[in-house]
């Protein structure tokens, strides 16, 4: 999804950036944060939460994203845990884990190891006897008609 009016990030910045309640303010932000108690989108939160808990849970995170950046998404998820509709959450709600660690530091690249053949190198394709229907020799042809001739006539 790209910048709704008025905002410089997007929901795949916010993602990226820890936060699953900026990424759904983005996307339903309208609709969901916060929603209105009577509509639709008071169930379709919770569902979205338990989703996340499951999906997150089959991939093996750690820690989920932050709840902030959409208003009365945290109470909703405490309430998706707390009535029992949601146990997927459980192990998120109950123990935290602590912030992720950060990403290593980019390793400078090695030197080409010594006999490396590049892919680029075809030199080999000398040693390859071309075999198309260009090629095809006087004994070739032979066999060709004298097949021929025996399914034609019968010979045997």
């Amino acid at each position: 999804f790209s910048n709704p009016p008025g905002v410089e990030t997007t929901s795949h910045i916010q993602s990226l950036e820890g936060s699953f309640g900026g990424s759904l303010n983005i996307i339903n932000g309208g609709l969901e944060c916060p929603a209105d108690p009577q509509g639709y989108h008071v169930k379709a939160i919770v569902t979205r939460l338990r989703y996340y808990c499951i999906a997150a849970s089959v991939v093996g995170v750690k820690r989920l994203l932050d709840m902030d950046g959409c208003e009365g998404l945290s109470e909703k998820f405490e309430e998706c845990v707390m009535t029992g509709y949601c146990p997927e959450c459980n192990d998120f709600f109950l123990d935290p884990s602590p912030a992720p660690s950060k990403a290593p530091s980019p390793a400078v690249p090695t030197e080409q190891p010594m006999g490396f053949r590049s892919w680029a190198n075809d030199s080999w394709m000398g040693d390859i006897k071309r075999r198309d229907s260009s090629g095809m020799g006087m004994s070739s042809v032979f066999r060709v008609v004298t097949f021929f001739t025996v399914v034609y006539f019968g010979i045997r």
